[in-house]
């Protein structure tokens, strides 16, 4: 797939969510108001509305980046020609990584996105399905060949990627909510289960 071009006004628009991601951890997603999100990008409101219509904008901006980042990462980890469950774990590690960096921000997100019923999350849902929907095709390619046949059979390549994705969603999300040491336990667990009853032995 071809890079695609980065803009000025895509510059921009990083710049401003990495701000407002900065302003949301420091003072909560309430009392972070346009006003200073402006002040600290040195933009006039009307400038900073040009790229983002209101707060819920900026905060699913924030979420929508990070695991457009994470995604990112995970397909340049596929492209890799070495064992695949080596890559699997590296997808894991990187991507832990990844959400403890932003692990503030995660567990903001997760408290106000429960309580922003009012709000219009019809295009931040429509990118997830499509994302997922994207990742599981990628995942479906990537584990075909090593998956047992009588998993294969019974269940299908395309059911066990989805599944695995999931979780991985439980994994990512039990770190940005709670302790570090619950994640290892559950990685731990995931590859156990993968070894020993979903891929083929190596």
């Amino acid at each position: 797939m071809k890079a695609k071009k980065t803009t000025k006004k895509d510059v921009i628009r990083a710049f401003i969510l990495d701000k407002s991601e900065e302003l949301f951890i420091r003072n909560g997603f309430e009392q972070t108001s346009m006003d200073m999100i402006a002040r600290a990008c040195d933009l006039s409101k009307p400038t900073l509305y040009k790229y983002f219509s209101c707060k819920h904008d900026l905060l699913t901006g924030v979420h929508v980046r990070l695991y457009e980042l994470i995604n990112d990462a995970i397909l340049e980890h596929l492209k890799k020609d070495k064992d695949r469950l080596a890559v699997l774990e590296e997808i894991v590690d990187s991507t832990v990584r990844t959400v403890a960096e932003h692990r503030d921000f995660l567990s903001l997100f997760s408290h106000e996105y429960h309580h922003l019923t009012h709000e219009d999350f019809s295009g931040p849902i429509a990118w997830s399905l499509t994302n997922r929907k994207t990742m599981s095709r990628v995942f479906t390619r990537f584990l075909d060949g090593i998956v047992r046949a009588e998993v294969k059979k019974r269940f299908g390549v395309e059911s066990l990627a989805s599944i695995i994705l999931n979780m991985f969603d439980t994994l990512f999300f039990d770190l940005a909510v709670n302790e570090s040491d619950r994640v290892a336990t559950f990685k731990e667990l995931l590859f156990y289960i993968l070894k020993n009853s979903v891929l083929r032995p190596q």
